[in-house]
């Protein structure tokens, strides 16, 4: 079966963005810290201007606890 050119461009978007890795470091995240309420899982009083930013900062805060354990 022949992949589309739209798999391809997906499948490249996930690779360049590292989706696949951000993803599994949320889950892990998600498990370990086992907060209250998931789906609003993010910092409420930090203004973040985009979706990247936010993820960048909930992955520092998160590693910094995380590491903090040891």
């Amino acid at each position: 079966m022949e992949t589309s050119n739209r798999e391809l461009q997906a499948a490249e978007y996930l690779e360049r963005h590292r989706i696949k890795e951000l993803v599994s470091y949320l889950t892990s995240a998600l498990l370990f810290f086992r907060p209250k309420t998931p789906r609003v899982y993010a910092p409420e009083d930090e203004d973040l201007k985009d979706d990247e930013e936010r993820v960048m900062f909930i992955f520092n805060k998160r590693m910094k606890e995380i590491w903090s354990a040891f």
